[in-house]
């Protein structure tokens, strides 16, 4: 949220406002007459309502009824008048002092005054439902958001503070969320009313990158992807790829039409940003980043012209090649502008980041925004298996629960981020295949074979799944094993490589194909179509050592 639009809470809190009158015996009975009468009532407040909101003491009768419509329905899934007065006789014998004596007649006096009494005569269509309902937001929203907000601030009256505030805070407002959508039903008319302005699909918007372009239609903010690989196989690389496609993109865009670019933030959970940083300046400047590794003043010690005989020679094939200190400060204004790497690593810098999870990531790209008013591109989650380790490590939780964090990752991005700031989400993962895929590059991998989690895709758009690099040449294959968008139906896998000189993945499906589960160049191949005897395979073999290559041959 931009800062303009912020709330002055000091303000706010000064402001004069009226009070509202607190849930009364009187209102009390009427919910509860109506939750009595009303299964669909009933059902909805079984979602929020416990014995323990209702006070001691003078509201005793209630927590006690309750308790015991709940165990009815649960048993019997009903309840009836008779069901209820022959338990609560049956409970008040063996126990007579579980209640007052007064209480227990407030509740089975059969007449005029007693609950029970009052709600199974009275006509259905004098209950009124959405009275009830209102009734039983205003009960939850004094009894567990503004009693035990009163409580929570008791000890700063007296001039303390209360530890855990921050966390209190956002849990008392998600509460207050899902009571307020208790009147709400979540459904939309099917048929459009007059003068209704009809919601156009999102738009998507390119990452630069053509295997992510070509299959997906580009990115549509307000959606989760997935990208799992193999341990080693080039998920960061990959992600800086992606960010410093994005941010060299939008902020020629942002510049060009006169506005302020946003942000693509990188949360790493595996590598501090101080050991990540060559990489992202390499990806972004074309520099490789052995040299970036090892400068201690980028300034002075990048070249200053171009070296025909080093990497650079490649950059000519693009066009006038720049010398490195020319593509660095070319580089500068974008990557200062418009990416940061948020460390969630525990590393030394930032020990104590990492630890909560996705409202953690939330929490850090709201304050990016209050702070300095930017709006957020796309964040980009490395990795989640990490992520959910270091909140279970945080609140020693054991690796049972690891399952559960993983397959809800992808819901709990796209409604806590996705849909919050309006952007696209990456979430990078690990994948475990199968010792036998281990030893066969050229295998498809799946996103039900995320590590720990056959789930972890749930929620997503779109998956996509690095395979295996074959140890020869380093080319791997990227298998989008799910996509909503029916454009990527009958595509072919990409072929892609880590670049030798930069921190960027390859598309070289147009250079490598398949042959006997491994990867072999184009021209290997056309010479393999030619060659049909043992003698011209013993040759293609002698150029290429370590691999066995047969030709092929039709009929």
């Amino acid at each position: 949220m931009p800062q303009d639009q912020q709330v002055d809470t000091i303000t706010l809190a000064q402001q004069a406002r009226g009070t509202a009158k607190p849930v009364d015996p009187e209102m009390l009975d009427t919910l509860f007459i109506g939750l009595l009468r009303s299964v669909t009532l009933f059902d909805d407040a079984r979602r929020f309502m416990s014995s323990n909101q209702f006070r001691p003491g003078e509201e005793a009768h209630y927590a006690c009824l309750w308790g015991v419509l709940c165990d009815l329905r649960e048993e019997f899934d009903q309840f009836s008048s008779q069901m209820l007065y022959d338990y609560l006789h049956r409970e008040f014998r063996h126990n007579p002092t579980m209640l007052h004596p007064n209480m227990q007649a407030r509740l089975l006096h059969q007449g005029p005054g007693g609950l029970l009494f009052e709600a199974f005569t009275a006509e259905v269509s004098h209950i009124d439902t959405s009275y009830c309902r209102a009734l039983m937001r205003n009960f939850l929203l004094e009894r567990t958001v503004l009693s035990p907000l009163r409580q929570m601030m008791t000890p700063i009256d007296q001039g303390l503070y209360a530890d855990g505030l921050p966390d209190f805070l956002q849990a008392v407002q998600r509460q207050q969320e899902q009571i307020m959508a208790i009147e709400s039903l979540p459904t939309e008319d099917p048929v459009p009313t007059a003068g209704e302005t009809i919601q156009q699909a999102i738009p998507k918007y390119g990452t630069g990158l053509k295997f992510i372009d070509d299959p997906l239609g580009g990115v549509s903010p307000g959606a989760v992807y997935g990208l799992l690989a193999v341990t080693g196989g080039g998920k960061t690389t990959l992600g800086f790829h992606l960010a410093t496609s994005i941010a060299q993109n939008a902020y020629a865009y942002a510049v060009s039409h006169g506005f302020r670019p946003g942000l693509v933030a990188y949360f790493t959970y595996e590598e501090s940003a101080v050991r990540l940083r060559p990489r992202l300046w390499s990806a972004a400047a074309q520099i490789p980043r052995d040299r970036l590794a090892a400068m201690t003043q980028l300034d002075t010690q990048l070249r200053t012209e171009v070296d025909p005989t080093s990497y650079e020679k490649y950059l000519a094939q693009e066009g006038e090649p720049k010398s490195e200190l020319e593509r660095w400060n070319m580089a500068k204004p974008w990557l200062s502008e418009c990416v940061r790497i948020f460390d969630m690593s525990g590393s030394e810098q930032h020990p104590n980041a990492g630890t909560g999870m996705i409202d953690e990531i939330a929490a850090a790209l709201e304050g990016w925004q209050i702070r300095t008013g930017q709006h957020i591109i796309m964040p980009i989650i490395d990795y989640a298996g990490l992520c959910c380790k270091r909140f279970m490590m945080a609140n020693n939780q054991d690796d049972s629960k690891l399952r559960g964090h993983l397959s809800g990752f992808g819901h709990q991005c796209l409604h806590k981020i996705a849909s919050r700031f309006h952007c696209p989400v990456w979430v990078f993962h690990q994948i475990a295949p199968a010792e036998a895929m281990k030893k066969n590059p050229a295998t498809l991998l799946n996103h039900t074979q995320a590590a720990e989690s056959r789930a972890f895709a749930e929620n997503m758009v779109a998956c996509g799944c690095v395979g295996i690099p074959d140890p020869e040449n380093g080319v791997r294959r990227l298998n989008w094993s799910k996509v909503r968008d029916t454009r990527a139906e009958g595509q072919p896998p990409y072929l892609l490589q880590v670049s030798e000189n930069y921190a960027h993945m390859i598309d070289v499906t147009d250079r490598f194909t398949v042959h006997q589960n491994r990867f072999i160049t184009g021209d290997d191949a056309s010479r393999l179509a030619d060659v049909a005897n043992p003698q011209g395979a013993a040759a293609l073999q002698g150029r290429r050592p370590g691999r066995e290559i047969a030709p092929e041959i039709d009929g």
